[in-house]
């Protein structure tokens, strides 16, 4: 979760109303390193709406 944080938020732990949505992310990268960095790089920036479209598109 951290090295996706770093990356999602620019933080170490997630946006109180982003933890639902970071697990989730973080469980579809299946902890693979490479995956956490840059699935947290593109979903950077972006709001709760962004992020629930793009996680279902991942499924």
């Amino acid at each position: 979760m951290e090295l996706f944080s770093r990356h999602a938020f620019q933080n170490d732990k997630p946006i109180e109303d982003y933890e639902m949505l970071s697990k989730e992310a973080v469980s579809y990268a299946g902890g693979l390193p490479l995956a956490l960095e840059v699935l947290g790089s593109f979903l950077y920036d972006k709001n709760k709406d962004e992020w629930k479209c793009a996680l279902a598109r991942l499924k």
